[in-house]
């Protein structure tokens, strides 16, 4: 149960437990993952919730400069016109406040869904946010052909891998659109080919395909 492989913080925090669906919907046809995760705690209470851009940002955090992070991601989407929904966002201040789902380890982020709420977990630091933000994005208004044409970009074959995190490409388009959007300021993204070159290609042309995707409100 993830409330007993939480973090001493989260344990503090957060209340009851639900299980919720990972890019599952009808329109999206990536495998699904099943989680457990918190529903609303503790942490919800008024000096922890803070909104903007018209409430459709809700950051569960204790200080300032959580808050300013999570800002940071939603506003570099926003500039660059890509339409994110609704979205949670909760602050951890080290791994061990954000246990990975599927593996059960510390991690320093982890994206996920509560029925059509976008959720995001994040204990690192401004590119984990981008990158989370990215698996967000990927539901929102990623299609099948999208998926298709980005795998054969990158030389991949599945969308979902379960057994290489390497191999999966919703994890190349979350890096890519990461170091996109943190104006490539990072030289050390973990999917390959990750030449500058190649990263510039894929995130050209998710921009060109995200620009022709009316997103779903």
């Amino acid at each position: 149960m993830f409330w007993k492989q939480c973090g001493g913080k989260w344990r503090r925090k957060l209340g009851a437990i639900a299980a919720i669906a990972f890019l599952a919907s009808t329109t999206n046809t990536a495998a699904a993952r099943t989680v457990e995760t918190p529903t609303h705690g503790d942490l919800q209470q008024a000096e922890y919730a803070h909104t903007f851009f018209s409430d459709d940002v809700t950051v569960y955090a204790e200080t300032t400069a959580q808050i300013e992070l999570a800002r940071f991601g939603i506003q570099r989407y926003a500039a660059a016109g890509l339409d994110l929904p609704h979205v949670e966002i909760w602050m951890g201040e080290n791994p061990s406040d954000c246990i990975h789902p599927n593996t059960g380890d510390p991690s320093l982020g982890f994206a996920t869904w509560r029925g059509d709420q976008a959720i995001v977990y994040h204990c690192g630091d401004r590119f984990v946010m981008l990158h989370e933000l990215a698996h967000i994005l990927d539901r929102h208004i990623v299609t099948e052909p999208m998926r298709t044409a980005f795998l054969e970009l990158r030389g991949l074959e599945v969308w979902q891998d379960t057994t290489s995190w390497l191999a999966s490409g919703e994890e190349h388009f979350a890096d890519v659109l990461a170091w996109g959007l943190d104006e490539h300021t990072r030289s050390d993204v973990t999917t390959e080919p990750n030449d500058e070159a190649s990263l510039e290609t894929a995130y050209s042309f998710i921009r060109t395909a995200a620009a022709a995707v009316a997103p779903p409100r």
